[in-house]
Order: C-alpha cells, then sequence, then structure tokens
C-alpha cells in the first residue's frame, strides 16, 4: 500500500501519490544531476548520498501512471544518472 498525499491547491484539494527514488550516477556528474533534480516542482528532498546509492528523492505526482512516466522518460534520461530504484511510500 502506498501514501497518499493531500494538497490543497487553488481548485481545492488534490490527491496526489508519493514515491521515495533513489538513484546511482556516473562518478564526477553527482552535482550536475542533483541540479538538475532540484530544478523540478515534482521533486522535494533531492540529496546526495555516501553508500550503494548516489542520490535520493521524493517525488509527487497526480498519479502512480504520472510516477512511472517521470521517472522513465525524465529522471532516466538526466545525463550521469545510471539506475533508479523507485519505492512508493506506506505512510
Amino acid at each position: 500500500m502506498h501514501k497518499l498525499v493531500w494538497v490543497n491547491k487553488i481548485l481545492g484539494d488534490i490527491l496526489l501519490e508519493e514515491a521515495m527514488v533513489l538513484i546511482k550516477i556516473e562518478p564526477s556528474r553527482d552535482k550536475t544531476v542533483l541540479n538538475a533534480l532540484r530544478s523540478r516542482n515534482d521533486i522535494k528532498n533531492a540529496c546526495l548520498l555516501y553508500g550503494p546509492f548516489d542520490a535520493y528523492f521524493e517525488l509527487v505526482a497526480g498519479s502512480l501512471s504520472d510516477i512511472e512516466n517521470v521517472i522513465t522518460n525524465v529522471i532516466r534520461k538526466i545525463p550521469g544518472v545510471r539506475s533508479s530504484m523507485t519505492c512508493f511510500i506506506a505512510d
């Protein structure tokens, strides 16, 4: 089960999906990838890590298919991103 997040927008309450994403980055590309992640409105808490993954961020989207679309067509195409692992937040 994944977490659903309520967000109050100008048009009223909107139900959003939220996922934690871990990525592996090519050596020496970490700052470039982090800046690309932080420039997006649908990403929060992007930070670098030490360990088996190089960066972490939270992705907020309107649906699970929107999350899949962003990961597949945006995140994995950022120069320097080698792989990703998406975890849906349970609570």
